[in-house]
């Protein structure tokens, strides 16, 4: 499992197995993410990664069979870029809360998650843009 909470700091070519756990009700994810201004490209998680930090760069990483793959909590201005979120069941594949603006979506493909292969909360996507991605399930029409 990985946290880290300083910024300007690159994550690149890791292999993540087990989740994290914060015990009954808590935290699952591989990846925890609260800074900015990182680098995180190349690594392959068989579960989650969690972003509450702003200005990263996601670049080429697969976070596939596992519970959930991107999320954004209240992350704003990162690149999402050309990554792979397939067959995760209990969330979904590339999620942004209502909190999360400014972000670009873009090249990822995102196929038989559960509920949703892409989900952004804020009515009308808000700030984010969703560009030319893979995928067969959305929330929303504004994500592509």
């Amino acid at each position: 499992p990985t946290r880290r909470s300083s910024d300007l700091w690159t994550l690149l070519g890791n292999e993540v197995h087990m989740p994290v756990t914060t015990g009954a009700g808590g935290v699952d994810a591989a990846m925890i993410i609260f800074s900015g201004d990182n680098y995180i490209a190349g690594n392959s998680v068989n579960d989650s990664i969690w972003l509450f930090g702003s200005v990263n760069v996601l670049f080429g990483n697969f976070f596939s069979n596992g519970r959930s793959g991107i999320q954004l909590y209240g992350a704003s201005n990162n690149q999402i870029i050309a990554n792979t979120t397939d067959n995760n069941s209990g969330n979904n594949g590339i999620w942004l809360d209502a909190g999360s603006i400014g972000n670009l979506v873009t090249l990822n493909r995102s196929l038989h998650n559960t509920p949703y292969d892409m989900e952004d909360d804020s009515p009308g996507c808000g700030t984010n843009k969703w560009v030319r991605n893979n995928f067969k399930t959305a929330n929303q029409a504004c994500i592509h």
